[in-house]
C-alpha cells in the first residue's frame, strides 16, 4: 500500500530538515514524500495532492517530527479496520504532542495535543486518496479551521477513526498570546455553521450554545468588563496578571467583532 506523506510549509527551512530526517526513520517499506512550498497551509497541501500518486495520502506539518511507528501505525489501522470491521474508513487521525521543556504559558488553550486524536488535525492525518480527491482536498479559503472543514466534508462517505499509537511531536508555537493575527480565527466557526451540519462532529462538539458562539469566551469578556477599575488599579500597581487580563479582554472584544462581521457577511 503506497502512501504519499505531504508535508506543506513555507519559509521554514530549520523546522523543515528537522521533519524530513524524522522521516528518514520511519517504520514502513513503501511510501514517498511531498515537500510543498507555498504561501498558505491549504494551498501547499493541495499542490501535494496533486503530485501523489499513493493509495493512502498522509498529512504532517514541517514543524512536526514523527515518531518512527507513526506511519507504520496509521496504515495498520487503514488496512485492521477497512479489512476487518469497517469498510467505509476514508480517514484515520493521529495524535499530536506538543514538546517544549517548561512549558509554562497562560495560553493554555491554544496548547492542543489532541491526546485521543479525536481531533482530525492536519498536521497528523491520513486519507484515503480517491476520496480526497473526488473532494478537491482543503478548501483554500480556510486559513484556519481548514481540517474541520475538510473533516465535515469526508465525513459524508464514511468514518474517521482515531489511532493515538501514531504519534507526531510538535514544536510549540513561541508566539507571544495574544496573538494579534489571529482575531478572526474564531470567525471561521460562524462560516463552519453555514457551510456543514456540524452535529457530524461527534468527538468534538462545535462550541455554540445556543446562537453564541464561544459562549465561554463571551464570559470572559463579561467578567473582564466587571472588574476592569480592579485591574486598571491592579495595572497601575505594576501587576503583570492585570495587564495580561487587559490585553486579553481587548483581544477578546476585537475576536467577537470579527465573528459579528463574519455573521452579517454570512
Amino acid at each position: 500500500m503506497l502512501v504519499s506523506i505531504v508535508v506543506p510549509t513555507y519559509k521554514n527551512q530549520e523546522s523543515l530538515s528537522r521533519c524530513l530526517k524524522s522521516l528518514e526513520k520511519i517504520c514502513h517499506n513503501d511510501f514517498e514524500i511531498i515537500v510543498s512550498e507555498a504561501k498558505g497551509r491549504s494551498r501547499a497541501r493541495n499542490k501535494g495532492i496533486a503530485k501523489a500518486k499513493g493509495e493512502i495520502i498522509a498529512f504532517i506539518d514541517s514543524d512536526c517530527v514523527a515518531h518512527e511507528n507513526w506511519l507504520g501505525n496509521l496504515v495498520k489501522s487503514f488496512a485492521e479496520k477497512i479489512e476487518k470491521t469497517e469498510k467505509n474508513i476514508v480517514g484515520v487521525s493521529g495524535r499530536v504532542v506538543y514538546v517544549e521543556e517548561g512549558f509554562k504559558s497562560p495560553r493554555w488553550e491554544r496548547r492542543v495535543e489532541n491526546p485521543n486524536a479525536k481531533w482530525p488535525m492536519s498536521g497528523n492525518i491520513a486519507y484515503r486518496a480517491d476520496v480526497l480527491k473526488k473532494l478537491g482536498g482543503f478548501d483554500e479559503s480556510f486559513e484556519r479551521y481548514e481540517d474541520k472543514e475538510l473533516a465535515l466534508r469526508m465525513w459524508k462517505f464514511g468514518k474517521i477513526v482515531a489511532e493515538p499509537s501514531a504519534i507526531v511531536y510538535h514544536e510549540q508555537d513561541k508566539t507571544d498570546w495574544p496573538n494579534w493575527e489571529m482575531v478572526d480565527s474564531s470567525a471561521h466557526w460562524v462560516r463552519l455553521k453555514k457551510m456543514h451540519d456540524l452535529s457530524l462532529d461527534k468527538n468534538n462538539p462545535a462550541p455554540f450554545y445556543g446562537k453564541v458562539l464561544m459562549p465561554r469566551k463571551f464570559c470572559g469578556i463579561l467578567w473582564r468588563l466587571v472588574a476592569l477599575p480592579i485591574l486598571l488599579v491592579m495595572c497601575l500597581l505594576q501587576s503583570r496578571w492585570a495587564k495580561f487580563q487587559i490585553k486579553w479582554l481587548w483581544f477578546l472584544i476585537l475576536e467577537r467583532g470579527e465573528i459579528w462581521k463574519c455573521s452579517f457577511k454570512c
